[in-house]
């Protein structure tokens, strides 16, 4: 059964990335630790270099986050970065009209949640930015989240509280609404309208076309009809997430990029990559001692590295969250005592879950006497310790449920004669095999 989750455990969780464009490179790494069960604290720097722009910078981030009761939580964020700094969409713009004394300089962002099964999600959060010219801004925004049968629906509303009014960006709204094909196929459609850019309105299709495939594409209009297109594609090499995009935005605008994305956790055992990010309430998996067994975690399929550790990078806080180990991607000799767990962890938890796994080697052998004639049925099988295995079956045939090479074995057959079976098998059992075959002489005793 799961264990509880650990509120005192010492762990550090830890993730790095790199982006390469069009002359333009960036790295960056992140960490995240917790204080006691209510309080997660977390940092990341991201370095850039625009080859065309000739500059260079830095970004800093630095998070907290916690519970203020059952439903209701909260976070603060604040982002530092140097005039230098650029992202990959920034070497887009045309260098003529980029103007870095615009750039922000400094960011706080605060943020209040709550959430309702009958009312949906609410939340509420203020921002400030601090440009480098000296001017700031602040906007306060409200959000609500609902599902109406198979829809679900989100409504944004923002509005500048102070700053300058030439830079101001007014009331923005935004709605979108995700609307499931299938199994796998998703449809979005969003508008969003604000006083400077007016209103641009666009449709997103998603396919999970399988587990370590996916892609989206989409079309966005605005106001004066010149349309975009953009695709992504999503793979998932085991340990790891490989992004590429590439999007079109009139006659004579066009972008590509490439990353890669994932996480690691240091525990105990080691050293644990993630193909996602680690989010604030995880858990680490165990699951026998190979690589390759696969686990559904609410995050998505992860598979075990080479010492059957694996981890599950997101579990939902306050509700029960599942594990279901595939049976499929076990070896033919591997039993599981149960393949799916269920935890119910608090927000910022760690829990641990373990599958329990026996190993087996099932053989069946054909016996014969030195005579060679099969053993009669009904005779019993017992090992050199005198314990009862299992009985001769029609045509000599016996089914071991697990034996080793050297696993010396004697037969009691229906008249009381005794005798010894004198078997050969390979030093590795058959993993594609559901049981062995094997041919056996019984020798009198």
């Amino acid at each position: 059964r799961p264990r509880e989750p650990s509120r005192q455990s010492l762990l550090a969780a830890a993730k790095d990335g790199a982006m390469f464009g069009t002359g333009y490179e960036s790295l960056g790494w992140a960490m995240q630790g917790g204080i006691g069960d209510r309080l997660i604290l977390g940092g990341r720097q991201v370095i850039s270099r625009a080859q065309y722009q000739a500059v260079s910078g830095t970004q800093l981030q630095w998070t907290a986050s916690g519970r203020l009761s059952e439903r209701l939580s909260t976070s603060v964020a604040l982002t530092q970065q140097t005039q230098g700094f650029r992202t990959l969409s920034d070497t887009t713009w045309d260098s003529r009209n980029d103007r870095p004394f615009q750039r922000v300089r400094n960011q706080l962002t605060a943020n209040l949640s709550t959430s309702s099964p009958v009312y949906g999600g609410f939340s509420a959060s203020y921002s400030r930015f601090s440009l480098f010219d000296g001017t700031a801004t602040s906007r306060v925004a409200l959000a609500w989240s609902q599902s109406i049968r198979r829809a679900n629906v989100t409504l944004t509303v923002e509005r500048d509280v102070a700053g300058a009014s030439d830079d101001a960006r007014g009331t923005a709204a935004y709605l979108s609404v995700s609307l499931p094909l299938g199994a796998r196929q998703t449809l979005r459609g969003y508008v969003r309208n604000d006083d400077v850019s007016g209103t641009r309105s666009g449709l997103r299709f998603n396919e999970q076309f399988s587990d370590t495939l996916a892609y989206s594409i989409g079309a966005e209009r605005p106001d004066d009809g010149s349309a975009g297109f953009n695709g992504r594609v999503n793979l998932l090499p085991r340990y790891s997430q490989l992004d590429m995009g590439y999007s079109r935005s009139g006659t004579d605008s066009q972008n590509y990029d490439i990353g890669l994305r994932g996480g690691a956790l240091v525990h105990g055992g080691g050293v644990t990559l993630s193909p996602y990010p680690l989010r604030e309430t995880f858990a680490l998996l165990k699951a026998g001692d190979s690589a390759g067994v696969r686990l559904n975690t609410p995050r998505g399929p992860v598979w075990t590295d080479h010492s059957g550790h694996a981890v599950a990078a997101s579990l939902p806080a306050y509700s029960k969250g599942r594990v279901e180990l595939d049976t499929a991607s076990l070896g033919r000799n591997v039993d599981v005592h149960n393949a799916f767990q269920e935890v119910e962890a608090g927000r910022s938890a760690f829990a641990h879950l373990a599958f329990d796994m026996v190993t087996a080697r099932r053989v069946l052998l054909q016996a014969r006497t030195a005579d060679n004639v099969l053993l009669r049925k009904g005779g019993a099988v017992f090992d050199a310790q005198g314990q009862y295995i299992t009985n001769v079956l029609e045509a000599g045939t016996i089914f071991l449920p697990d034996v080793r090479p050297d696993t010396s074995l004697h037969v009691v057959l229906p008249d009381g004669i005794r005798c010894r079976l004198v078997y050969s098998l390979g030093e590795s059992p058959d993993t594609q095999s559901l049981y062995e075959t094997a041919q056996a002489t019984c020798h009198a005793v």
